[in-house]
């Protein structure tokens, strides 16, 4: 090109005098060039048929369709065709069929003028083979610039790859033997994680590490890994290294490798051929590991159940692997030493149940260890790393002492000095602790470190506090017989321990149940009127409801209280414990912090033992109380006594009759005592043997009391009716040798009891007459009912039939002002939804009358006979519809059919703005073990919570009736029916995340019977 440039160059300077010969002279230069593109498309393209040819990578040229134009000998020699029965195929013949669709998207790409970078594609040969190629094509375009025919580059890159594997086969080992190196705890667990992970990532079923002990002689498994669990382990027990029966054996002994597919071992390995095939081993490599002096340290051995090439080029790489393991394993030797010489100081460390620390003289941490985590509930790390420093751990009333103690430490060299003080938990709880600390100095006596011991002290602190309070509770409680007294000495003693600074005690009256409060301290009544004030959220009520102690924090308390008097009291912490006696609840004591935000753990047992001790001083406060007044009413009643008491012999003879003797049988004391009247002829003849047969009884049973009411004959003659209580009287031997009892005139009792009997039949007989009554009403309503239905349905039939008439004729009239159409058909809607109304009360009004059956349900077949009614609308949407398995049920088939049509019918309608509407029908267990859980959820709309308590009113709806139709009736009729057959209905939603509707009803059981039974 750049010789014509210059021929016209030189043409142009020649000739320009001379426009004709210009004329001339330029046609002959463009025929000139001309001939010379000719001449250079020529060359190009014999050029290019060289490279067409020559190139290693197989070339094919494609045409817009897909189909081949051409393609090189090396298309053809990979592909394993002729060349020329591949021209004119489409090039998806050639291709793995998954991979069809990405290839015609490809060639969409391409022919939209989009670059395409290098992409991989996996083609197969004419005998199946599949094989990865690499592809570079672009679009040939013609002379106008439109797209031409598709050439493309493809290279195999099979063994590329298998190098990539391999490499990256190497790197995982490395990594493997290196992180075992690094983690492994022991030899053990060095080989198990070593051996582990090479059989997997080098491809074998089964390995095993043995490990030579020097001293026996013997090669010890230490480790194996079997991933083929059906095939039996090799041989696992230790065995001599001059055992002739095992290949690893002779690999030790011989110190060389030996591989199952090298031709120079089969003759080595011949004798084992035979126990090779009882174990089904098939190939197999074991390689020995010999430390920088070739002394034998280990075996290792990798074993396959399956034919398995060894390829030569790869013992390279296992003699690096058994090098790198053979590193790992002496550095874990060592380490093992290094470990075993530290054993005593390691069973020091385990053992201490303290903290031993050193610092610098300035405090700067130089270790913690010990039980660090467990007694201050940080890291030794953090504390190392002063987050937090120590001294804001230590609590703020002994901030002080501590400082002080500590600075006197640091500036005396040689110092010993010992203190018990507190700090405050990670977690917040307190610990008491005693620690020890020394300055430590160098000969010059200048001070170089502080070490010391810190042992945890509080269960000693909190029982050395605990007998204090107890005592103190003790003596007071021992003297005080007024129960406020007591329990004013004791909240005062309670509120000494640890954080507890106030409280209160409630006190449960017996009569009414009420809990009063009884005692505060530093409260103020407005907080302890409020904190008893029923509330499911008080934790003074969640204490009184689960009978256990209720702890609150500053947080807790906030929200379940009254924050503004929560701040009024600057309370942190609150405990409500409820206090115990004989498994009753008799009182509440509350307990608050000002100081701390929890009540630490410990604190908490403290005051659960102290209530105990509560409990018991209100319990024997009480019972000297009842005590005394069981005494005063005692002497009251021996005074006051309006019945008989009495004592008989073994022979029901009186010793003594005494209290209202005469008033009630008209004889004194003297007479039936001396036996001027005997007791026999004052009881009525009717009456006298049951009598004696239930003494009898008393006497077989002498634990029971007796009581019998019976009529007596008074000395004028009149028939009264007594009440007799008495109890057996046993002698030393245990025999029945009387009788203690006492008497009671029942005769106006009897004469009520009779007045009764006749109201209560009268009162029978009018229960019958109101039953009828009610019955006829009943059926005067659902005459009513079904009467109204009719009469209204007429007029709205009516109204709806003139409205289709007057839409009919203005349909017809030209110039209708369209407002006029829309108010007809506004009619119409109407008239519809009201008829919708009337059915859906007619049936809501049913549901309380129709007579109800149970029978056993196939809940089954009952989901799918629903289902199949929404065939068509299951058929024209996109809804999945899972069904769960549904056990048979007890019910009435018709109703249980009715609030399944209402459910599924709702959860189709709310999800009909969903692309795929998701409906789940299933059960769940139910807290009554007779019954199950039904639910039915969808990925609908759903509803707001907030507004939950109108979901099952008649006529309250939570939509729009533009955006969902309805009436507002179903689900209170849906409700209704699951009521009356012994079940509850509830619902649980979110906006936009769908709605589950549960409902529980009666399951059946095997034994019950497919019968009607009428409800």
């Amino acid at each position: 090109m750049v010789k014509v440039e210059r021929k016209k160059e030189e043409s142009t300077n020649k000739n320009s005098k001379d426009p004709q010969m210009n004329q001339d002279s330029s046609n002959s230069v463009v025929t000139d060039e001309i001939d010379i593109l000719k001449q250079e498309l020529i060359e190009t393209e014999r050029k290019a048929l060289g490279l067409f040819e020559l190139t290693n990578d197989a070339i094919f040229l494609i045409d817009l369709d897909g189909n081949y134009i051409d393609v090189n000998q090396r298309a053809a020699e990979m592909l394993g065709y002729n060349r020329h029965d591949m021209i004119g195929q489409s090039k998806i013949n050639f291709i793995v069929e998954e991979e069809h669709e990405s290839a015609k998207e490809k060639l969409e790409d391409l022919l939209a003028g989009r670059i395409i970078p290098i992409y991989t594609r996996r083609f197969k040969r004419s005998d199946g083979t599949v094989f990865p190629t690499e592809i570079n094509a672009a679009v040939v375009q013609d002379e106008e610039g439109e797209p031409a025919y598709i050439q493309s580059a493809v290279r195999d890159i099979s063994e590329r790859l298998e190098a990539e594997e391999a490499l990256e086969r190497e790197r995982r080992a490395y990594h493997l033997i290196a992180e075992a190196t690094i983690f492994a705890t022991d030899i053990t667990d060095l080989g198990q994680r070593i051996i582990s992970g090479l059989t997997h990532i080098l491809g074998f079923d089964a390995s095993t590490f043995r490990l030579y002990d020097s001293n026996t002689g013997l090669l010890i498994p230490v480790a194996q890994e079997d991933f083929i669990q059906a095939v039996p382990n090799p041989d696992v027990i230790p065995q001599p290294l001059e055992s002739p029966d095992h290949i690893f054996a002779l690999a030790a002994r011989e110190k060389r490798a030996l591989v199952s597919t090298k031709f120079e071992d089969r003759k080595l390995l011949a004798p084992f051929q035979e126990k090779m095939k009882k174990l089904g081993i098939h190939d197999f490599i074991t390689w020995p590991l010999l430390d920088g002096n070739n002394r034998l340290l280990g075996v290792l051995q990798f074993i396959s159940y399956k034919p398995k090439e060894i390829p030569e080029e790869d013992m390279i790489f296992f003699q690096t692997i058994a090098r790198m393991f053979t590193v790992a394993l002496e550095r874990k030797r060592a380490e093992e030493k290094l470990k075993e010489s530290e054993e005593k100081y390691r069973s020091f460390a385990q053992n201490f149940q303290g903290i031993a620390y050193r610092t610098k003289i300035d405090w700067t941490p130089v270790f913690f260890h010990g039980a660090v985590k467990e007694i201050t509930g940080y890291t030794e790390d953090e504390l190392l790393f002063w987050n937090p420093r120590w001294e804001k751990i230590v609590h703020p009333n002994d901030t002080e002492y501590v400082s002080k103690m500590e600075n006197e430490l640091r500036i005396i060299p040689g110092n010993v000095i010992e203190l018990e003080y507190r700090i405050i938990r990670k977690d917040g709880q307190i610990r008491w602790i005693h620690e020890i600390s020394q300055n430590i100095c160098d000969e010059n006596r200048i001070s170089i470190y502080i070490q010391g011991a810190i042992n945890d002290i509080s269960e000693r602190k909190r029982t050395e506090n605990m007998q204090i309070i107890q005592q103190d509770l003790g003596i007071s409680l021992s003297s005080i017989t007024n129960l406020k007294e007591a329990l004013d000495s004791v909240l005062k003693a309670t509120c000494r321990i640890d954080v507890i600074e106030c409280g209160s005690i409630h006190l449960v009256d017996k009569d009414t149940g009420i809990l009063n409060p009884i005692s505060t301290k530093e409260l103020s009544k407005e907080f302890v009127d409020k904190i008893s004030y029923y509330s499911t959220e008080s934790p003074f009520t969640k204490a009184i409801l689960t009978g256990q102690p209720i702890y609150s924090d500053f947080n807790d308390l906030t929200r379940d209280i009254d924050e503004k008097i929560v701040k009024n009291e600057k309370l942190h912490a609150l405990a409500n414990i409820p206090i115990y006696s004989e498994d009753k609840i008799v009182a509440m004591l509350t307990l608050g912090s000002r100081t701390s935000d929890t009540i630490p753990i410990n604190t908490r047992k403290t005051l659960e033992i102290t209530s105990s001790i509560i409990g018991g001083a209100i319990a024997r406060i009480r019972a000297e109380f009842a005590l005394r007044e069981s005494d005063e009413k005692y002497r009251t009643f021996v005074q006051n006594f309006q019945g008989i008491a009495y004592r008989l012999n073994h022979l029901n003879e009186l010793l003594f009759f005494a209290g209202a003797v005469e008033e009630i049988t008209g004889y004194t004391s003297e007479e039936l005592v001396d036996g001027k009247s005997s007791r026999d002829e004052i009881i009525h003849p009717y009456d006298l043997e049951e009598l004696n047969q239930k003494l009898k009884e008393s006497i077989d049973a002498p634990s029971n009391i007796g009581k019998h009411e019976y009529r007596i004959i008074t000395k004028d003659g009149q028939i009264r009716w007594v009440q007799d209580i008495w109890q057996p009287l046993k002698d030393e031997m245990g025999a029945v040798d009387g009788f203690l009892g006492s008497m009671h005139n029942i005769t106006d009792r009897k004469l009520a009891q009779n007045e009764i009997q006749k109201l209560y039949q009268d009162l029978e007989r009018r229960v019958e007459d109101r039953t009828e009554q009610l019955t006829a009403t009943n059926k005067e309503l659902t005459a009513f009912s079904y009467s109204v239905s009719h009469d209204l349905r007429t007029p709205i039939r009516h109204i709806g039939g003139f409205a289709t008439l007057l839409e009919k004729r203005i349909s017809s009239i030209e110039g209708v002002d369209e407002k006029i159409i829309s108010y007809t058909q506004k009619i119409n809607d109407s008239v519809e939804e009201m008829n919708k109304l009337i059915d859906g009360l007619l049936t809501f009004s049913r549901m309380s009358r129709v007579e109800m059956v149970r029978i056993r349900i196939n809940f089954t077949e009952l989901i799918q006979d629903v289902l199949n009614d929404y065939q068509v609308e299951l058929g024209n949407r996109k809804i999945d519809v899972t069904v769960s398995f549904l056990p048979d049920v007890l019910g009435d088939p018709s109703l249980l059919r009715l609030v399944l049509v209402n459910l599924v019918a709702n959860a189709l309608k709310f999800t009909k703005k969903k692309d795929i509407a998701q409906i789940e029908i299933g059960t769940m267990p139910s807290k009554d073990p007779d019954k199950i859980t039904v639910f039915i959820s969808d990925n609908g709309v759903g509803f707001d919570m907030k507004y939950y308590d109108r979901l099952f009113g008649v006529f309250q709806r939570l939509h729009k009736n533009e955006d969902f139709d309805g009436t507002g009736i179903g689900l209170a009729t849906v409700q209704r029916v699951v009521r009356r057959m012994g079940g509850t209905i509830w619902a649980e939603s979110e906006i936009d995340k769908g709605a589950t509707f549960y409902f529980s009803i009666i399951k059946a059981s095997e034994d019950d019977e497919d019968q009607q039974i009428k409800d």
